[in-house]
């Protein structure tokens, strides 16, 4: 089953030094392209030498903005899209929705992804954070 949410381990959303000015908001349309951006940079780079050279080469930025463009219209008021953004940067994004095959209040992350040039600074567990801490105002008991 899920990890239990737990309030006290939440994010506020206020800038921390391992990433001085990334801020974590909902995601918006204007947010789409640098979505679809950093998902398909990120499969690049994690699924080099474990997924066909060509697979990889065939994804393209467009249709991945697009397809989470209609995840974001297809929201029945269950789904969460945070983005973190440094300036005008978009540097990582995490998706929730529920459990598809678990109990209704088990909010699963279906996506996590954080600019390769911030991993190891935190910025990935804030995302998770944001996203429980949200889930949990929404009615989600577990993670």
């Amino acid at each position: 089953m899920g990890r239990p949410i737990d309030g006290t381990a939440t994010t506020d959303g206020t800038r921390t030094s391992s990433v001085p000015s990334a801020l974590i908001r909902d995601a918006t349309d204007d947010d789409m392209a640098g979505i679809g951006r950093l998902h398909i940079d990120s499969w690049r780079s994690a699924y080099a030498g474990l997924l066909p050279r060509p697979f990889l080469d065939r994804l393209t930025y467009e249709e991945r903005e697009g397809r989470w463009r209609r995840w974001l219209e297809d929201d029945d008021g269950r789904r969460l899209l945070l983005v973190a953004v440094d300036g005008d940067d978009l540097v990582g994004f995490v998706a929730g929705w529920p459990e598809p095959d678990g109990a209704p209040t088990i909010i699963e992350v279906a996506a996590l992804h954080v600019a390769r040039s911030l991993h190891g600074r935190g910025l990935g567990k804030r995302l998770l954070a944001r996203v429980a801490s949200r889930g949990e105002r929404m009615g989600y008991a577990a993670l």
